[in-house]
């Protein structure tokens, strides 16, 4: 945890202990709010919907690499109003650096992966600080969560937020949002290209909502809302890929678990994947069932996102983002995978498809075959 504390920064929500992580969460939780989802929603499948038209004037589409730069521009868009396309990229660059660095051994040498990553936070707390510099000159009002954070500062009897607070988890949500969701809508397509009839019933319950919705140009949290069947996919994809495989919790007090004696302090590293595929939790583990969740899961068996004081703050919205890919894809188009190896790129902190998951397209409006 120390050398991931050095590439996020020690105010960073996944590097906090229990106090003063319980404050931080507080804070950020707010600001997911039901409007704050809405916007993000519609400018992310805004996002979805310009580059799957894009798509048109393709043959192949690799989905990890249109996810990963989609999910990063609506993240960015969310949190700090950025939507610049060269400062986009270059902001991109240095925190693929980071995120790559979080994984190699923490060598402060010229050259090694984990000095390019702390270069890349150190150019990326250069850049928000001036854009935090900047908010607090101006008059003018930006409707993301950096102005939510800066505005709290102005309540009386708030304790105020340090910019090198902000500066923290303005990048530990960036990256948190950005590869979990993105890889995980490259795994949700890869499973749907192996089960055909799962992907068949999605496809027509997609289409008969999508005609429902024809008055509605994007979606939003109360149409996604009627998406039961995709809600499902979404978190039997979430399930099978595991993108977060495990995650260490540090005992608060002394206590006993399945006859273990844990003492206070130890660290206990749970294995998310061994509990998602337990066949005494899930029937046919390694089935894509979907309709398996049709019916309440047993307490603590689906740790998608973590558990407790530490789950995912960005939940909802993951679930959300990939909810809404999934409706403009199968609505959009007839696909099948062109490279089904399953192996894991190197260098990411957490299970990316090394191939990225391409796709042959074909326009659903049409009759071309599919290359």
């Amino acid at each position: 945890m120390r050398s991931i504390a050095e590439l996020l920064g020690d105010q960073s929500i996944l590097c906090l202990s229990y106090q003063n992580h319980k404050f931080m969460r507080g804070i950020i939780s707010n600001l997911f709010t039901s409007n704050s989802m809405d916007s993000a929603i519609k400018y992310f499948d805004e996002l979805v919907i310009r580059t799957m038209a894009e798509w048109q004037q393709k043959e192949t589409a690799v989905v990890l690499n249109d996810a990963m730069k989609i999910t990063f521009n609506a993240i960015c868009k969310m949190l700090i109003s950025l939507d610049q396309e060269e400062e986009l990229e270059a902001l991109q660059k240095d925190v693929s650096e980071i995120s790559e660095a979080m994984v190699a051994f923490p060598l402060k040498w010229p050259g090694t992966r984990f000095f390019r990553g702390i270069k890349a936070r150190e150019r990326v707390m250069k850049a928000l600080r001036r854009k935090i510099d900047m908010r607090k000159r101006s008059s003018d009002y930006y409707e993301d969560f950096l102005q939510s954070l800066l505005a709290r500062n102005d309540i009386q009897n708030e304790e105020p937020l340090s910019d090198r607070q902000i500066e923290d988890n303005i990048l530990t949500l960036i990256i948190a949002g950005q590869i979990t969701t993105a890889s995980a809508i490259a795994w949700m397509v890869k499973y749907l290209d192996e089960n055909q009839q799962v992907r068949e019933t999605l496809t027509a319950k997609q289409l008969e909502l999508q005609f429902k919705f024809s008055g509605n140009a994007y979606l939003k949290l109360e149409t996604l809302s009627e998406m039961s069947y995709a809600s499902k996919i979404v978190k039997e994809s979430l399930r099978m890929a595991t993108i977060v495989s495990w995650f260490p919790r540090v005992a608060l007090r002394d206590c006993q678990i399945e006859g273990f004696h844990i003492k206070k302090g130890w660290i206990v590293n749970v294995d998310a994947r061994s509990i998602h595929y337990d066949p005494m939790l899930y029937g046919d583990p390694f089935e894509f069932n979907p309709s398996r969740f049709d019916v309440e899961l047993k307490a603590c068996s689906f740790l998608a996102f973590g558990t407790g004081g530490r789950t995912c703050l960005g939940i909802n919205l993951a679930k959300a983002f990939m909810m809404v890919f999934l409706h403009r894809l199968v609505t959009t188009y007839r696909w099948r995978v062109a490279d089904r190896n399953p192996s894991i790129a190197k260098w990411s902190i957490f299970p990316m498809l090394r191939s990225g998951c391409p796709i042959k397209i074909a326009p659903i409006a049409t009759q071309n075959v599919i290359p």
